[in-house]
């Protein structure tokens, strides 16, 4: 907000706009939903805990052959 001058409720226009642009942009190359589960490789809850989190990520990229 201060580094472009934006009031509190300017700035979350902007990234309502944003994220609708990005959601777009997504949509026309992939034909799939922006932020769909479904459309990533691994998806975490990160209430799960940072040893958890690092294990399960180091455990599939070693499953995917990428460690």
């Amino acid at each position: 907000m201060s580094r472009e001058g934006l009031t509190e409720e300017k700035a979350r226009q902007k990234i309502r706009q944003t994220d609708q642009h990005r959601a777009e942009y997504y949509h026309y190359y992939t034909r799939r939903p922006w932020g769909s589960a479904p459309n990533y490789h691994l998806c975490l809850d990160t209430r799960m805990g940072e040893a958890f989190i690092q294990d399960t990520v180091i455990k599939a990229a070693h499953t995917l052959g990428q460690i």
